[in-house]
């Protein structure tokens, strides 16, 4: 979770072959805590990192539920279940808006569980064909 999303917008412009591995199991799901209570440091890394606002992260992974109690409604945030899909997906929506062709993402799992996704984005039609034969 080293690179920002703004290094990564600034080399579609630049006319070069991209290969990401989003550390979508391993950096940013864990930061996305279950109950949405979300430190301010970790909050700001997700920010930087996946390129949207804190309003934008809680309105991608997260739903609100309203849960009757004795004393009224309880209104909780809880994060969604496919939320390490979810940040796969809003990469490869984000590298589509600054790259002419990105890849499917590749899921990495250890055991089942899924560490990272392998992504290609390019200007080259020819080079997204290649990058999605191997993935």
């Amino acid at each position: 979770m080293q690179v920002e999303w703004e290094s990564l917008k600034g080399l579609g412009y630049k006319g070069i072959d991209l290969w990401l591995l989003i550390p979508s199991g391993l950096g940013a799901n864990p930061l996305l805590k279950k109950d949405g209570k979300i430190s301010t440091a970790w909050m700001n890394k997700l920010e930087k990192h996946l390129g949207i606002s804190e309003e934008e992260i809680k309105k991608k992974f997260y739903r609100k539920v309203v849960h009757q109690t004795l004393f009224g409604d309880l209104e909780l945030e809880h994060k969604t279940e496919n939320a390490i899909e979810g940040i796969a997906d809003l990469f490869k929506a984000k590298l589509n808006k600054v790259f002419n062709y990105v890849s499917n993402p590749l899921p990495l799992k250890d055991n089942g569980r899924i560490l990272f996704h392998f992504i290609f984005a390019s200007q080259n039609a020819n080079a997204c064909k290649i990058a999605d034969d191997i993935l």
